[in-house]
């Protein structure tokens, strides 16, 4: 697999510094299983949603993608073995991937925002540089779709709360956090078929547009 470093200092502004991406995604036989419907499509939404939330990321920023299935390649991003616990572990074990090329800042995202925009993520990981830790509640208002950390010395230094009430974790950890009006795109993630809606209200990502497309002729 390709080394990440090389890329380690580009974003979409061309600012030079050592920023990097985690993605993390659940089995893709479990993924999606709030959605009401038959489990083929569930793995293909979950995988065409990791897809372009992936594409939208390396726009901007290298990615990794720390994964339990054995997942054909996303882009040129690398796949890194989950360690099998949860999603924070999970998050941990790409930050710690990235220290190891020296990328010292992280942004850790959840796989399922497909109306994510590649300008939202420049200006996020720009925002508030006062900061070290900073995160993005979902649309719901109670979870997390994004967590940015900087200066990382080691990979517990992201110190990512996924999973439940991870707002207020994240809050609680002393994370900041951003005008929620901001980047609605970065903010929906995909759990129901509602959201799979208001998302294709804002612009799908091209693989999640095609799969719905082709799902609507058959």
């Amino acid at each position: 697999m390709p080394d990440p470093s090389p890329l380690s200092d580009r974003t979409a502004g061309q600012v030079r510094r050592p920023l990097g991406a985690v993605v993390a995604l659940k089995s893709l036989h479990l993924a999606k299983s709030r959605i009401d419907a038959e489990v083929g499509f569930r793995r293909e939404l979950a995988w065409s949603m990791l897809v372009d939330t992936v594409t939208a990321l390396q726009a901007v920023i290298p990615v990794v993608v720390v994964v339990g299935d054995g997942l054909p390649p996303v882009g040129s991003a690398q796949l890194v073995p989950d360690p099998g616990r949860d999603l924070n572990a999970a998050f941990t074990a790409g930050a710690a991937h990235l220290l190891d090329h020296g990328i010292t800042e992280v942004l850790a995202s959840v796989a399922d925002l497909p109306a994510l925009r590649s300008a939202s993520v420049d200006q996020f990981v720009g925002a508030l540089p006062q900061q070290r830790r900073l995160f993005l509640r979902d649309a719901a208002g109670f979870g997390t779709t994004m967590l940015l950390a900087r200066a990382l010395r080691g990979p517990r230094d992201l110190d990512p709360r996924f999973e439940g009430r991870s707002a207020d974790n994240h809050l609680r950890s002393g994370a900041a956090d951003p005008a929620p009006e901001n980047w609605p795109d970065a903010r929906l993630d995909v759990d129901t078929l509602d959201d799979l809606r208001r998302a294709a209200g804002m612009g799908l990502g091209t693989r999640t547009e095609a799969l719905l497309r082709d799902v609507d002729h058959h």
